[in-house]
């Protein structure tokens, strides 16, 4: 199963995981270690913590970094000393910043190169006790294909359309690489909505009612 796929569904899904055990797979497609079952290794890039989310390793980075797998990239910096790019593109100083001017075929993630993203690649719905989850994947991290194949492995439904936000509770957007995933939550009861929304955030996703 793609390792990614697995992070962005069982970390997004984290209410509904007890179908994402742990996966051997040594997939890595944007560039950081994908340790989906436990922290042991996973050091964040040296700026971030790293915590279990219903058994899926998740980085908190500090500020200024963003959540990259399992690792954390610089933002932003005023200098372009020790900035490489990801090896995909030369740093430039902007405005007083150092920005990357990525290959052909690599767009900037940060002060980092990630492969450009391809566009939508399907959805997975699945359902646990009164909420269903459906949730989105664009990028280049996904392709129709390996999503199918981790929706199944991870017990959801796959669908080559959009979810719909008909009846929506709330949403949480998160990135992975050069890729998004979206997870639309529906019918949460209200007791549980914060609990939802805790989990997005300490995913490094961000949460919305819309």
């Amino acid at each position: 199963m793609n390792a990614l796929l697995r992070v962005a569904l069982c970390a997004s899904l984290s209410m509904a995981v007890n179908a994402c055990g742990s996966d051997d797979s040594d997939d890595d497609t944007t560039g950081g270690n994908h340790n989906t079952a436990s922290c042991s290794g996973v050091t964040c890039s040296g700026h971030g913590t790293c915590s279990l989310v219903s058994g899926v390793a998740v980085c908190s980075c500090d500020s200024g970094y963003l959540p990259n797998g399992t690792s954390c990239t610089l933002i932003s910096a005023t200098t372009c000393d020790g900035q490489t790019c990801s090896g995909h593109g030369t740093c430039e100083l902007s405005g007083g910043n150092a920005v990357c001017n990525c290959d052909d075929g690599y767009e900037p993630f940060g002060l980092s190169c990630t492969a450009t993203s391809t566009g939508f690649a399907g959805s997975c719905e699945l359902v646990v006790g009164e909420v269903t989850a459906c949730m989105e994947y664009i990028g280049s991290g996904y392709t129709p294909t390996t999503t199918e194949q981790g929706c199944a492995q991870a017990g959801a439904t796959y669908s080559s359309g959009r979810c719909t936000t008909a009846g929506l509770s709330g949403k949480c957007t998160g990135l992975a690489g050069p890729s998004q995933y979206v997870t639309f939550y529906y019918d949460i009861p209200t007791e549980q909505l914060a609990t939802y929304q805790t989990s997005c955030t300490q995913g490094g996703g961000t949460w919305s009612a819309s």
